[in-house]
């Protein structure tokens, strides 16, 4: 699902690599939606090629091409800001020297997302001008109008070819391999995905994009499978995961006891992105954070960890139940950049039981803040002494835990919140909602309630 919401204010945009600097599908000049100019024009007779012969070196660069037959692999890409869009294209049976970049104008794939067309999965008649970009020769096809794309069918997707992981690691791979459907195997990450590192991720040196699809995992996780297109992204190659199914991998501590529908098993992967799930007898636990419609639950029976998560409403204001309200909740389980959420469509979604269980919140206690991880997101936790260094932007972070903070998610004004509290210096008996950005985890106190001494600050009532 592809929402724009204000929640993107809060943990970032992901950039399109592989756009912004790239040159206009016929070269440059504006585009518009006008029919019979330049920029929608079909050419003359094109050349029939196969995306192999494009690999083979068979087609010139500037040749004028259909490619027939071919399957959409990806969703599309666009940004209607630098009026660019692009999806990838391959053979239906996969392999070495199968696929293929597209390259186009914003108009073209918003019509062709109109229309329902070039999906992933549909079979594709495609033409446009064949073209070697940038000094690596990064072979694509540039399409400029929607017209030229004819769906003759559907089909499964390619089956990914299994490389190692030496085949591609270091943003190194053999230029066959571009535009293909790939997967590695076991592969451990080194580095999760931050704003430190233009929110990319490594895994056993393997580069892996999420412009499609955050793999929402720390650093030491085991990821058993990751498959998707390789790209050679501003140069690197690295794999674009496309979707759920495209990841395999477990958190570290989820039970096998845990049912689908249940908070535990919508945070430990039991169920797909985008699956409608009923969760009974959760109780809310936080306000709404400073972007609106959205607020946090935990299911305080459970026995575990990942029991928190947020809610985050696609309608308008959303009534916020008071903080110990039981509620059932019927909501789609999604993940935003590292943010575990149930999206919720319609008021309908949420009904309160009419329990009151205020007295039944009770935060878990984590003695060293350096161990919080995945598996507190979402969950209210409480911390006997931290000490925190200078704010940073909203943030204050946690003296040596890096990728952790004591942060201003329910503080409408980073301002307010700074002044609030007592500055860089220790903090005693600190609770928050734990969230999670990109990997990076901060404590959200409430209000000034949910701290003991922090220069000025009042007396907690835990």
């Amino acid at each position: 699902m592809t929402n724009t919401r204000l929640l993107s204010l809060l943990l970032g945009l992901s950039l399109l690599p592989a756009m912004g600097c790239n040159f206009g599908p016929t070269g440059g000049g504006d585009d518009d939606d006008a029919t019979g100019d330049d920029d929608d024009a079909t050419g003359g007779d094109p050349e029939i090629v196969t995306i192999a012969q494009i690999h083979a070196g068979e087609v010139a660069d500037g040749t004028f091409i259909t490619i027939e037959g071919s399957v959409v692999t990806t969703p599309m890409r666009f940004d209607e800001d630098d009026n660019e869009g692009d999806f990838w294209i391959a053979h239906p049976d996969g392999g070495a020297a199968s696929g293929l970049f597209i390259y186009t104008f914003y108009d073209v794939v918003d019509a062709l997302d109109e229309a329902d067309e070039a999906q992933p999965g549909d079979v594709i008649n495609i033409t446009g001008s064949y073209i070697e970009a940038f000094d690596y020769g990064l072979p694509e096809l540039r399409l400029t109008s929607a017209a030229n794309v004819d769906v003759v069918g559907t089909t499964s997707l390619p089956t990914p070819l299994v490389v190692d992981a030496d085949d591609v690691a270091g943003g190194f791979a053999d230029p066959e391999l571009w535009g293909a459907v790939i997967a590695v195997e076991n592969v451990t990450v080194e580095e999760a995905p931050t704003y430190d590192n233009y929110y990319e991720m490594t895994a056993d040196d393997v580069i892996i994009v999420d412009d499609f699809y955050y793999i929402d995992a720390e650093e030491g996780y085991v990821l058993d499978r990751v498959a998707g297109v390789l790209h050679p992204n501003f140069g690197n190659a690295s794999i674009f995961a496309r979707w759920h199914d495209d990841v395999e991998f477990s958190y570290p501590g989820c039970e096998a006891s845990w049912t689908a529908d249940s908070i535990q098993g919508a945070r430990c992967r039991l169920v797909d992105e985008d699956t409608e799930i009923t969760v009974t007898n959760v109780v809310v636990t936080s306000p709404a954070p400073f972007f609106g419609d959205a607020y946090f639950v935990q299911d305080l029976d459970a026995t575990g960890l990942y029991a928190g998560i947020q809610l985050f409403a696609i309608f308008d204001d959303l009534d916020i139940p008071a903080i110990g309200t039981e509620l059932t909740i019927s909501g789609e389980v999604e993940n935003f950049r590292g943010a575990s959420e149930l999206v919720l469509f319609s008021s309908d979604n949420v009904v309160a039981s009419g329990n009151d269980r205020l007295a039944d919140i009770v935060p878990l206690e984590i003695t060293d803040p350096c161990t919080i991880g995945e598996e507190h997101e979402g969950m209210l936790v409480s911390i006997p002494a931290v000490t925190v260094d200078d704010i940073d932007f909203n943030t204050f972070p946690v003296d040596g835990c890096p990728l952790i903070g004591v942060s201003s998610l329910f503080w409408g004004d980073v301002a307010a919140f700074e002044s609030a509290t007592g500055g860089a210096g220790d903090i005693t008996n600190l609770v928050g909602i734990v969230s999670e950005r990109y990997e990076e985890l901060s404590i959200n106190p409430r209000s000034v309630d949910d701290w003991g001494t922090w220069g000025s600050g009042s007396t907690s009532i835990w």
